[in-house]
């Protein structure tokens, strides 16, 4: 029992000088297993996971918890200022960000089936990055398009997806499109009510592959549209966001052929 109260006493002794919180941090991840819920995987194509937007300098510890072997690899595209970057995992990731950007994850089994779970730790930077509409500034009333409340969003002849939402400064929402082959003419257009810019990420985690294409406003109306042939046969996905700031809701239409 003299144990017992000497351990207590020396740990509240502890608690009272160490500060629950120190000023200025914040915390970064779910701490303990991994944090993902379970997901599962199989044949040559990757299922893709949005990260969301990070700065420059941004450290990053991506942790797997799987029955089988992964691959895996991030692709990191800013829509603001065009450009990608492509990381391979081991499959795991312990790294720093070089370039600002929406971060997407690519996590495959090489062939095989499974699931796994996956924990993402993110240190942003002691001084991060300006947000995107900082750098470009905030949007011109005039370059927003304005939503007819009594008009339904749809776009005309194949299905397209549901209505989604983004808040602008170039952070994007991340859509998994699925496995195009090389060769497939890949058709993406949108309907909006307000100024998107959209870009896509190619990659194959077997041949450490990636590329990628962005537009702004090659549909008309403001409309992004990308038109293009697949260079190889690889997982695709979409981001989407709001040019200078803008924000507001879209559908999108994939074609496939």
């Amino acid at each position: 029992m003299n144990s017992l109260l000497t351990t207590f006493t020396a740990l509240a002794a502890l608690l009272a000088s160490t500060p629950l919180l120190a000023q200025g941090t914040q915390p970064t991840a779910i701490t303990g297993m991994a944090s993902s819920a379970r997901h599962c995987v199989s044949g040559d194509a990757a299922n893709v996971h949005g990260i969301g937007w990070v700065a420059a300098g941004t450290g990053y510890t991506i942790t797997f918890e799987s029955d089988v072997p992964l691959t895996a690899a991030i692709s990191r595209l800013d829509l603001d200022q065009p450009g990608s970057t492509g990381t391979i995992g081991t499959p795991d990731f312990r790294s720093t960000t070089g370039t600002a950007g929406t971060m997407a994850l690519y996590v495959g089994a090489a062939g095989q089936g499974g699931c796994y779970r996956y924990k993402v730790e993110l240190t942003p930077p002691a001084s991060a990055t300006a947000s995107p509409s900082t750098r470009r500034g905030e949007a011109s009333p005039a370059a927003v398009k304005v939503a007819k409340a009594a008009e339904p969003m749809a776009i005309t002849g194949l299905a397209s997806s549901a209505k989604f939402c983004v808040a602008g400064d170039f952070v994007s929402n991340v859509h998994d499109i699925g496995w195009v082959e090389e060769g497939n003419q890949i058709t993406i257009s949108f309907e909006s009510d307000f100024d998107p810019i959209a870009g896509v990420t190619l990659r194959n985690l077997t041949t450490q592959r990636g590329t990628y294409t962005v537009d702004d406003d090659s549909g008309g109306n403001l409309e992004p549209l990308l038109n293009f042939t697949a260079s190889q046969s690889a997982t695709m996905a979409l981001y989407v966001a709001g040019v200078t700031g803008s924000s507001g809701c879209y559908r999108y239409k994939v074609e496939i052929r």
